[in-house]
């Protein structure tokens, strides 16, 4: 009953605020109530550091290049970013020739070899929406002939992954994830000791003529499932997340505590002012305080944790 008291009421403020306040305002109040990155909440967390950790390496299959992660992690699953790539697109270059591909992806998997990763500790990952494009499908071949398997992750698969990536373990049972994406946000929170999740419009929900308001009610409909005793802090990654910590980061922080939704004037890029609209929607409905940008996560790493895990489970058993 609290619940839906507590989505009627979010539900008609929300509306009332995306009818009345124009952008133009927003700004104007932005300037005015802007405060340093000084004044915000510093989450001064350290993860512990793995003990006597294995190397392990992640690669996400992308339509245009992909992310590369390699990491050293622990039996506890306490992991470590040691590298990571971003756009890697050598391997899709000059790739009219089979041949060609081939030898990329031989001296791209040599590189984590040479980095202390065993070939079994490579993992390739590729969403369902990527398995489409025909780049990465004559990838998935060669690396068939190489001996690596391709996993295939859906969207709740990813859901799961971030939230594990990005929560630590001491604060799992109070905190909810958002993973901005191009194409969808995934929000996702452990209850019950197993993770559920909800999914909104991605930062370029533009390009399909989805209007500001639609957007900022949809991410505040799917965030309202999450629990109450889920939202004490917010650990948030993507692409539009980082452009708005980029600016305000302290030093080399492991996590960056973003400015509120309407201290941002100054952004003009459009996937990130979509990022904000988004932003903007969950915060006002989850009333969340701190929202904490990671700088070292990824879904990807959540895999390779919960791959950790499975093959504890498969150790125990």
């Amino acid at each position: 009953m609290l619940k839906h008291l507590r989505f009627a009421t979010l539900w008609l403020t929300g509306l009332i605020l995306v009818a009345s306040c124009t952008s133009s305002e927003k700004q104007q109040q932005a300037q005015e109530e802007e405060t340093p990155a000084t004044a915000r909440k510093i989450f001064d967390y350290v993860p512990p550091k793995p003990e006597n950790g294995t190397a392990m390496g992640a690669v996400i299959l992308g339509s245009s290049g992909f992310d590369a992660f390699r990491i050293e992690m622990d039996t506890a699953r306490n992991w470590q970013l040691l590298e990571a790539q971003y756009g890697v697109s050598g391997v899709y270059e000059n790739n009219a020739e089979m041949a060609d591909i081939r030898v990329g992806l031989e001296n791209y998997v040599k590189s984590f070899l040479d980095n202390g990763v065993s070939g079994d500790n490579i993992h390739f990952i590729v969403s369902s929406s990527a398995k489409e494009n025909e780049k990465v499908q004559v990838i998935m071949r060669i690396l068939d002939e190489l001996g690596y398997v391709v996993n295939e992750v859906d969207e709740e698969m990813e859901a799961r992954c971030a939230f594990y990536a990005a929560v630590p373990k001491d604060f799992q049972d109070k905190a909810f994830v958002v993973d901005v994406g191009s194409g969808n946000t995934k929000i996702s929170w452990l209850q019950n000791d197993q993770v559920y999740s909800e999914y909104t419009y991605g930062s370029k929900y533009h390009l399909d003529n989805v209007s500001d308001s639609t957007a900022y009610v949809s991410a505040l409909k799917a965030s309202m499932s999450i629990p109450e005793a889920s939202i004490d802090y917010a650990f948030v990654i993507g692409g539009a997340p980082y452009q708005l910590a980029k600016d305000i980061r302290i030093g080399e922080e492991r996590y960056t505590t973003l400015k509120a939704p309407d201290q941002y004037p100054g952004i003009t890029d459009q996937k990130s002012l979509n990022g904000l609209k988004l932003y903007e929607g969950i915060k006002f409905s989850t009333k969340c305080e701190q929202f904490i940008f990671d700088w070292h996560c990824n879904f990807a790493i959540g895999f390779l944790l919960l791959l950790g895990e499975s093959e504890a489970e498969e150790t125990t058993g």
